[in-house]
């Protein structure tokens, strides 16, 4: 099979190489899950957030592509856990404003440092090239994954 050529790919192949991706994704979430105590969703809030500052409950909504009531419920477990902070927006009393708190800033850094210390330990054993074929497979993810078709 030439890798260069997509069209080449033999679609077993590619199945089983995305099942494989799928369930080493799988594995680290669940261990961090584990770890930290935190369902999948906490942690994706939790590094939404790290990267928004703060935001409105609809735009979390819309992230998780989950219903509003669901997504209240996971706020305020998070807000009881003292990890956000959940306020009305003073402009636009409609909006709900989500932010992290400084406990919840640190939890996100933990969550963090625990994958990049498995990333790092791991790609120990590879060579450069194979370390950047990951690095630029992992940046392009998002654009080969998407379903805009």
């Amino acid at each position: 099979m030439e890798v260069n050529n997509p069209s080449t790919f033999i679609r077993s192949d590619l199945d089983e190489v995305l099942f494989d991706a799928l369930r080493a994704v799988y594995g680290l979430e669940r261990d961090k899950i584990v770890t930290f105590d935190l369902t999948f969703e906490e942690i994706y809030i939790l590094q939404f957030l790290r990267r928004r500052k703060k935001t409105c409950m609809s735009d979390i909504v819309a992230e998780l592509r989950i219903p509003m009531s669901t997504a209240s419920r996971i706020i305020t477990r998070m807000q009881n856990r003292k990890l956000i902070i959940r306020k009305r927006d003073g402009g636009d009393r409609r909006n709900i404003l989500v932010k992290l708190c400084r406990s919840g800033s640190t939890l996100v850094k933990r969550v963090e440092d625990h994958t990049y210390k498995i990333i790092m330990k791991n790609l120990s054993s590879y060579s450069p090239g194979e370390i950047e074929s990951f690095y630029m497979t992992a940046k392009n993810l998002k654009s080969i994954l998407s379903h805009n078709i």
